[in-house]
């Protein structure tokens, strides 16, 4: 497949290229070539040697909204409104005690938003916060929601 030929004449002052127009997970090959402007004449300099690079998603899904905890019958049940993204493939969902770090509870597939926390103690007290994650290799995870509070 012959490669397009991209012309940057307005930028000869400048020594990089950003290109927004690409896909992830599709390569893409690049040459430079060096132009040399003298009055109205434009003289060309070699090709560089190819460079190829594949494109990756490094962007995040947005976090749950309205997270919200329940104690049922045997554990929590903890509920959200799921990230909008159209690439989100599910969500981790977090606990911790007072004066504790969050750690991870379980895993949600999209397109579901609640995880049944069948580990909960009956009378303690517990924060729950959820990120979604994308279908990127690694997976991108957004920040995680706000808190859930579970009264005991």
């Amino acid at each position: 497949m012959p490669i397009p030929i991209l012309s940057v004449l307005s930028g000869l002052h400048k020594s990089s290229f950003l290109d927004r127009d690409v896909t992830p997970g599709v390569a893409y090959v690049y040459r430079v070539r060096s132009l040399l402007r003298i009055g109205q004449e434009v003289i060309p300099g070699e090709i560089s040697s190819t460079v190829s690079v594949t494109a990756r998603d490094n962007t995040p899904p947005e976090a749950p909204t309205s997270v919200r905890a329940v104690a049922i019958s045997g554990g929590a049940k903890i509920f959200w409104i799921g990230a909008k993204d159209t690439d989100v493939a599910g969500y981790r969902v977090y606990r911790r005690k007072k004066d504790e770090v969050f750690q991870q509870v379980g895993v949600v597939k999209a397109p579901y938003t609640f995880f049944e926390d069948m580990t909960a103690v009956a009378g303690t007290a517990y924060w729950y916060v959820v990120s979604s994650y994308d279908t990127a290799e690694p997976a991108n995870e957004s920040a995680k929601s706000q808190e859930a509070f579970l009264r005991p």
